[in-house]
């Protein structure tokens, strides 16, 4: 495979800083990135967002993947101009059709605005209220939260955006709060098939169009942390036949960024089969994309 600027670049889903779309799509006229993330610092309200993405199109002749974390409830990335919709625990707390209208209403109004990507729902099973994703979670067992995603994804059907399931392979069981350093989940691959996988399988095959990688490690099924869990990933793509795109989870994470070795890993990313890299930007001079692809570009040239 021939490397290019078009193929490295095209791979990443850049943040950025600021509220305005001008700089935003001088960036994107520069450098071909795949598509931008939305975070809150960067949506004044539900109107100045559609606004935005409006005369980002009309500036950046190409498709772009426009993708944010809608989830509602804790991560909730639209501070004002959506009705209250619940997101986590209050959002599977609802009857089956308030859950699926709610989701509907969502989907609606983030189609309407010009996303195309939301990175929900959650699909992660806590073990207890002690888990750090637990708030974000739609049921303590398999079976609830396979009802309240199937809920999600009616809501979010025909609606034209990419819903993708996170974060594969589970974050469930685990203390370790990905932001700020690698969970590390003891758990055996007969065992995770049995609980953590079965939302995901479900989601898949009810229409999630995509799948997030979380940052965590398996010590009992691979050595290698996801995202490049070779075991896993040859199970998605081989097993189970997922054609759908495979995102990271930010790669300004401590999960990924506290591994020795990080600078390395984001090249085998870069050319690897994960589909989509996520890079916040939250953390200036922390990771320098441009650098890495430089460097990709200059080894190719010569091999």
């Amino acid at each position: 495979m021939r490397l290019t600027k078009e193929l490295l670049y095209g791979k990443i889903i850049r943040g950025f800083e600021g509220t305005d779309p001008e700089p935003v799509a001088e960036m994107l006229n520069a450098v071909p990135y795949g598509g931008i993330i939305f975070f809150r610092k960067n949506i004044l309200n539900y109107s100045h967002l559609g606004e935005f993405i409006a005369q980002l199109k009309s500036r950046v002749a190409r498709p772009l993947l426009l993708c944010i974390d809608q989830e509602m409830g804790v991560v909730n990335r639209i501070r004002e101009g959506l009705p209250p919709l619940p997101g986590g625990r209050k959002f599977a707390a609802l009857p089956r059709e308030e859950r699926k209208e709610s989701a509907a209403t969502l989907a609606e109004r983030l189609a309407e605005a010009g996303i195309n990507v939301n990175f929900a729902p959650v699909c992660d099973i806590p073990a207890n209220p002690e888990d750090f994703i637990y708030r974000r979670t739609l049921g303590d067992t398999p079976e609830e939260v396979c009802q309240a995603l199937e809920d999600w994804l009616e809501g979010f059907r025909n609606s034209g955006i990419l819903s993708v399931l996170k974060h594969f392979p589970g974050h469930g069981n685990t203390k370790t709060d990905s932001h700020l350093g690698l969970p590390v989940k003891e758990t055996s691959w007969e065992e995770w098939l049995s609980r953590d996988a079965l939302p995901f399988l479900h989601g898949m095959e009810l229409g999630g169009s995509g799948l997030m990688l979380a940052h965590i490690l398996y010590p009992n099924i691979d050595c290698e942390p996801l995202p490049l869990s070779p075991v896993f990933l040859r199970y998605l793509r081989h097993t189970m036949g997922f054609r759908g795109p495979l995102f990271t989870d930010d790669l300004e994470m401590e999960g990924f960024l506290s591994l020795p070795d990080w600078q390395e890993r984001f090249h085998r990313l870069l050319v690897g089969t994960v589909d989509y890299l996520i890079l916040g930007k939250n953390l200036p001079g922390k990771v320098d994309e441009v650098k890495i692809v430089e460097e990709l570009l200059a080894t190719s040239s010569l091999s």
